[in-house]
């Protein structure tokens, strides 16, 4: 008997009878070829409106089958005991294709029972479910609810999202569901190619949700070529990555997901620009290689506390960097090695830019130790300074400047201004400031950095504005100087401190 309850939240027909697919015909035996059968039994539910059940058995399924311009109905197995689904749909069809294609459904919801491949198929299709929008049509795929689901298979991918589609595909959600690979298919490491877990193609596909549930054994779990997608407390394991991600569209956020035996955490494909938010996961690498994989990618990443060692050093974990690498936030994150989180330099442009804060790491022998701070700012291809100004009590401005290179020019618009150096290194752009506003204007420079900075004098340098108390004065790790402006220069006017 139907719950009147789940009957009226998809607006179906409450005095309706429900019927089961065995009403059209279907035996599932595993023997008997259902998919007419199926199929006449899914043309009624979505055009009635109403609830499909599938009983215990396995039916048998030769070809697609597929609903166009439908809404408001269900499709329900029989609930799963012992880990096992009773009901299920079972492809013995040719390789290629796709099992069951949703184009323009919208408020459909489908649970309890399995789309998997025979014992014995030939072939597995190319895509086991594929909602999308391929017909013309007013209706736009949205809000179809996959819950306590094995969906098992595809050669390309298990589910794809807006393959062909230009509408919006959004808010689909796939609850309790495990997505995995046939035996046959499953990801090897060290062997190319591999099926995709979740697949999402266009950048009109947004807020579709995947909570909890299971993804294994897949060349990439979740692949998001354009578009985005919510990871929610999910199992990843078997796979070589975990989250693919190129292109634009909203925020993917990957939320406490837990997983052993795979490869790479995040990879970013070039172009990324949709953020990325990684928070409360926890990631076992299973093999040696890159935990993360750096496109030439401008879109911001944002990882907080995760956990990405799971109590142990790894020295053969690495990042791999395919371009300059994401705007990259990094904050309470456990790491297997010191490595993980390359600090930027023109030199050498690894991350448009780095803000780490509250990171540890593990080293040999599994002794754990906090990693270093870092702020450094973002900065354009070729720009020799990048600031980050730095607001705090009233009256208070001040600004950070990261040095990269030995020819730089400094703009003292405030009292102080913080210096980062990544080297050691001299200031020798001539001039090396930039003129000051008005006679008697003081700065301080402070060298928050763990390197020296120097500075030559206008004596040495032509066309130095720096009139300096010996040629070249050094401010050290933790120093500081204050210079003042009279008559076109900046004069020393204090000894070198150690303010810090």
């Amino acid at each position: 008997m139907r719950a009147l309850g789940s009957i009226l939240s998809l607006g179906l027909a409450a005095n309706a009878a429900a019927m089961s697919v065995t009403d059209f015909g279907a035996v599932c035996d595993g023997v008997t070829d259902d998919t007419a059968a199926i199929q006449a039994a899914l043309n009624w539910a979505s055009g009635a409106h109403d609830v499909l059940y599938t009983p215990v058995g396995h039916c048998k399924v030769t070809g697609t089958l597929s609903l166009v311009q439908k809404t408001n109905f269900a499709v329900r197995g029989v609930t799963r005991q012992a880990g096992t689904y009773s009901s299920a749909w079972k492809w013995m069809g040719p390789a290629g294709g796709t099992m069951l294609l949703l184009d323009g459904v919208r408020d459909s919801e489908w649970s309890d029972f399995a789309l998997d491949v025979g014992v014995g198929a030939t072939g597995e299709p190319a895509v086991m479910l594929d909602v999308d929008k391929i017909t013309p049509g007013t209706q736009v795929p949205r809000k179809n609810a996959f819950r306590r689901m094995l969906i098992r298979g595809g050669s390309t991918a298990t589910v794809r999202i807006s393959h062909t589609a230009i509408a919006n595909n959004e808010a689909n959600t796939f609850e309790d569901v495990e997505v995995a690979s046939t035996p046959q298919n499953y990801w090897q490491n060290g062997v190319p190619g591999g099926p995709i877990g979740y697949l999402i193609e266009n950048v009109n596909a947004k807020n579709n949700q995947i909570v909890r549930g299971a993804i294994s054994g897949k060349e990439a779990a979740v692949a998001v070529l354009q578009g985005s997608i919510h990871l929610q407390k999910v199992e990843i394991s078997g796979s070589n990555v975990w989250v693919r991600k190129g292109g634009a569209g909203e925020p993917l956020v990957i939320d406490g997901c837990d997983g052993d035996s795979s490869k790479t955490f995040l990879e970013l494909l070039p172009a990324q620009t949709g953020p990325v938010i990684a928070t409360g996961n926890r990631f076992v690498q299973g093999y040696d290689g890159p935990m993360f994989i750096w496109g030439e990618t401008p879109g911001p990443v944002s990882l907080m506390n995760n956990d990405f060692a799971s109590g142990g050093y790894k020295p053969n974990t690495a990042v791999t960097f395919n371009g300059t690498g994401p705007i990259l936030t990094a904050i309470g994150n456990v790491f297997p090695n010191a490595n993980r989180l390359p600090v930027p330099t023109l030199a050498v442009p690894k991350l448009r830019s780095l803000y780490a804060l509250g990171n540890y790491h593990y080293g040999p022998g599994n002794q754990g130790t906090f990693s270093n701070d870092h702020l450094i700012p973002y900065r354009n291809s070729g720009q020799q300074i990048a600031s980050l100004r730095i607001g705090g009590a009233a009256g208070f401005v001040g600004e950070v400047q990261s040095l990269n290179l030995p020819t730089l020019q400094i703009n003292p618009n405030q009292a102080t201004v913080f210096l980062s150096a990544t080297a050691n290194l001299s200031l020798t752009s001539a001039p090396t400031f930039r003129p000051g506003m008005f006679d008697g204007q003081e700065v301080k420079l402070v060298n928050i950095g763990n390197f020296s900075v120097g500075l030559i004098d206008r004596n040495s340098l032509a066309g130095s504005a720096l009139s300096l108390v010996t040629p070249t004065v050094l401010i050290p790790p933790r120093g500081s100087v204050t210079l003042t402006w009279y008559f076109n220069a900046w004069f020393q006017t204090s000894p070198v401190l150690s303010p810090l």
